[in-house]
């Protein structure tokens, strides 16, 4: 009897555990949706698209993007954050996850806590440019302009806590200059106020900028990484123009809500990796001006905190506050 009322009470846990089971096992078995906290047409759009296209063949259902832009992305990140940790919810990620924390006092998830990092999927470098009639050829000759005319020079932003605000002043801080901040209401309209003389100093990422470049209106003086960007070669990176650890990038990611089971985090990092290492998928984001990337559900995990820990600083440096 004693037997019988054990194999039972197995055979009771088996099934009870095993609607959870079957539906990793079978992971997905229905359309899943890829959330992105821009509008559609801009990198965040494409890449999430690209993903999408590679990832519905090789897994059996339909992945569909949807556009949440507004709040600086945190629309997405908390639409993502809230949504049932079923694997049928992902959040394609920028690198303001990792900024918007530090800006407000307002906000209704945590990263670190509700989302479940899957995978790193891009690095975008950033570069530091001025108008071509700045007369300088360095970043050493722009560095000594600034100190030698402190507060005379302006920088463009796409407004007040966007990456490239925050990216300007810890070029700043890094330099030890003082230029003042001009923000305007978007990368579109930063870029034409650089263009056009309106500012003389911007820092921005490579898919916008990489077009006004090679058209000679913008001048590159230095890429904000540690290595060389490879659309660029000729130009140096901040450490080998003087300029010391000054590292500043954009980055995308792939993420989940919390307690999504592991074994679809596992699987979805799989196929991603396969999709961003395949040759198509590294020519396409080459082209964006960006460079593929992979990692493991733990390296993002860390990448993430690491991110939101430096951008805090730089935010609690200058003062910055969106509220």
């Amino acid at each position: 009897m004693k037997m019988l009322i054990g194999f039972l009470l197995i055979v009771a846990a088996a099934v009870d555990c095993s609607p959870t089971l079957f539906a990793q096992e079978n992971y997905p078995a229905k359309p899943v949706k890829i959330v992105v906290g821009f509008a559609a047409g801009g990198l965040n759009d494409v890449l999430a698209r690209m993903i999408a296209q590679k990832l519905t063949p090789v897994m059996g259902q339909s992945f569909i993007v949807e556009n949440r832009p507004g709040a600086a992305a945190n629309l997405a990140a908390e639409y993502v954050a809230h949504a049932n940790p079923d694997g049928y919810t992902l959040l394609l990620s920028s690198s303001a996850l990792a900024i918007n924390p530090a800006l407000s006092s307002k906000m209704t998830y945590d990263a670190q806590k509700d989302l479940a990092p899957i995978i790193q999927i891009t690095t975008t470098k950033m570069l530091i440019m001025v108008n071509p009639a700045v007369n300088v050829s360095s970043l050493r000759d722009l560095i000594a302009l600034a100190k030698a005319s402190p507060g005379k020079l302006n920088y463009a932003s796409a407004g007040a806590g966007s990456p490239i605000h925050l990216a300007s002043e810890m070029f700043k801080r890094a330099s030890g200059t003082d230029i003042v901040h001009i923000p305007y209401k978007g990368s579109s309209q930063a870029l034409v106020a650089a263009m056009s003389g309106e500012v003389q100093v911007l820092v921005d990422v490579m898919p916008t900028a990489l077009p006004l470049i090679k058209s000679g209106k913008l001048k590159p003086l230095a890429v904000a990484s540690a290595k060389r960007a490879a659309a660029l070669p000729n130009v140096p990176t901040a450490g080998e123009a003087g300029l010391a650890g000054f590292v500043a990038t954009s980055w995308n990611g792939v993420l989940a809500p919390s307690k999504t089971p592991r074994a679809i985090i596992v699987r979805l990092n799989e196929v991603i990796a396969q999709a961003m290492t395949s040759q198509d998928m590294k020519d396409k984001v080459l082209e964006l001006g960006a460079e593929g990337e992979v990692s493991t559900p733990e390296e993002f995990a860390i990448f993430l905190r690491d991110e939101t820990t430096k951008w805090a600083r730089v935010v609690n440096a200058a003062g910055i506050k969106l509220e």
